[in-house]
């Protein structure tokens, strides 16, 4: 969720949306959250632990809905004898895919 959406979704309390931001990060920090930018300027929080699988960090942003799908483990493997940069050896990366779900694949 993005923190507006989380504003939103909190709308009948009287929460400061100011201090539900802050405590995103926050928790995204501790590690209960994973903070993510898909390439639109917005951060999305999720649970850490929320898709079964782990620490993942591969996702699907469908251009046409903007739904987010969560993919399994990728790997990347070089080709052509070139050296892959350090963060991205060691798996420090969050792979995002740009495409269509399988709704609006189904529907086009």
């Amino acid at each position: 969720m993005s923190h507006s959406e989380v504003v939103d979704a909190l709308a009948q309390h009287t929460w400061d949306p100011s201090t539900l931001y802050r405590n995103l990060i926050d928790l995204a920090e501790a590690g209960l959250l994973r903070r993510s930018e898909l390439g639109d300027r917005t951060w999305r929080f999720e649970v850490s632990c929320d898709h079964g699988h782990g620490d993942h960090r591969a996702h699907l942003l469908c251009r046409d809905c903007g739904v987010i799908s969560c993919l399994p483990e990728l790997s990347v493997i070089p080709s052509g004898g070139q050296t892959l940069p350090l963060a991205l050896s060691k798996g420090d990366i969050e792979v995002q895919i740009l495409g269509q779900c399988d709704s609006c694949f189904g529907a086009s």
